[in-house]
């Protein structure tokens, strides 16, 4: 069994592992202090589990994305523009 603490997102995570057939059990609850929790019952095949770190797929490294420049070259030509002065009254 695993204690995760619960969000919305780690009950839902957890029941489409259940549906799925990767664990055996989830149910939500409080502990001690009366936070609440998700627990988890891993589910077991001739005593080796199920979900293993081999199983799981590394994450996705994402490509190089070029570093575009933060304001368009034209930028310059604005910012060095004279303004008028501010009007005194």
């Amino acid at each position: 069994m695993r204690f995760l603490p619960h969000s919305k997102l780690k009950e839902s995570l957890a029941n489409i592992l259940k549906n799925e057939g990767y664990v055996r059990d989830v149910a939500t609850g409080t502990d001690e202090r009366g936070h609440k929790t998700v627990l988890v019952t891993m589910k077991y095949v001739d005593s080796a589990p199920v979900i293993t770190a081999s199983s799981v797929r590394p994450p996705r490294v994402a490509a190089s994305i070029p570093a575009t420049p933060r304001f368009p070259a034209s930028s310059t030509a604005w910012a060095s523009r004279s303004f008028p002065p501010p009007r005194v009254s």
